[in-house]
């Protein structure tokens, strides 16, 4: 895919050379790329104060193995909220406690210690994040008791529009971008 992308730049007028028109190549370019992007993410980090809200989503990937998207919303330097992709974290199980270990280590794997600088955190509504006796809000509460804790704005919205399509061409549609 990147060779093909590569070429359509050639012909928008892009001078890609022949070096590194291959997927080692590609892989060696996002390595870095996104090194660069964790090094500026690790300046907001140092700033002080600072403020972050947590966000982070569950899914399994094609192996049914769990993965955590994890995002982080901060003021940047210019003094704008701005939202962070923080990385996947990849939780040994779909439990709570393996979710919230799971942030945590991804958190500290970038520098970001979230007992010294989160404010919020936001998530669907599943039950294992927001679960009254062992969820993983109550188990990130448990360690940062002035945490503010959200149901996911996006995802509320995405269940109110599922409920008000309900027994319409909406949910074909849905259900046919969904396989593409």
């Amino acid at each position: 895919m990147f060779r093909t992308i590569a070429l359509l730049e050639r012909k928008h007028g892009v001078d890609v050379g022949h070096s590194y028109l291959h997927d080692k190549a590609c892989r060696e370019f996002i390595g870095e790329i996104s090194w660069c992007f964790l090094q500026d993410l690790k300046k907001n980090f140092e700033r002080k104060p600072f403020y972050c809200s947590i966000l982070f989503d569950g899914s399994t990937d094609k192996t049914l193995s769990e993965k955590e998207i994890v995002s982080i919303k901060i003021i940047d330097q210019e003094g704008k909220p701005t939202t962070k992709l923080l990385g996947i974290a990849e939780p040994t199980s779909g439990r709570a406690e393996s979710i919230y270990e799971a942030l945590k280590v991804k958190a500290e794997e970038v520098s970001l210690f979230l007992t010294k600088s989160c404010v919020a955190m936001a998530a669907d509504g599943a039950s294992v994040n927001f679960g009254s006796q062992s969820g993983v809000m109550v188990r990130m509460k448990e360690d940062m008791p002035w945490m503010l804790q959200f149901h996911c704005v996006a995802h509320r919205l995405e269940l109110a529009i599922k409920d008000a399509f309900k027994d319409t061409y909406f949910i074909k549609v849905s259900a046919i971008v969904k396989l593409i």
